[in-house]
């Protein structure tokens, strides 16, 4: 019975190395893979291109984007004439 358990545990530690190894590859925007992608189911593959595109976009640009804090000011242009000549 042990061994058993312990080939199963194998196994899943092998599979969760696998699935992190394409989620960090996804987040880098590396490139790489385990071929993993052609056994996921398409939610899968959708979370796959979502973090690809988190990880090219960058995550302080995604979340500043994201934030509700609008500007309680409003911008002021300076008006003055050119000075010419």
């Amino acid at each position: 019975m042990p061994n058993c358990f312990n080939a199963e545990f194998v196994w899943a530690t092998q599979q969760f190395l696998e699935i992190l190894f394409e989620v960090v590859s996804a987040l880098g925007t590396v490139g790489l893979s385990v071929n993993l992608t052609t056994q996921l189911t398409d939610p899968s593959r959708m979370v796959l291109v979502a973090l690809m595109f988190l990880g090219r976009v960058g995550p302080i640009t995604t979340f500043a984007a994201l934030s509700h804090g609008g500007r309680s000011e409003t911008v002021e242009h300076p008006s003055e004439e050119p000075l010419v000549g």
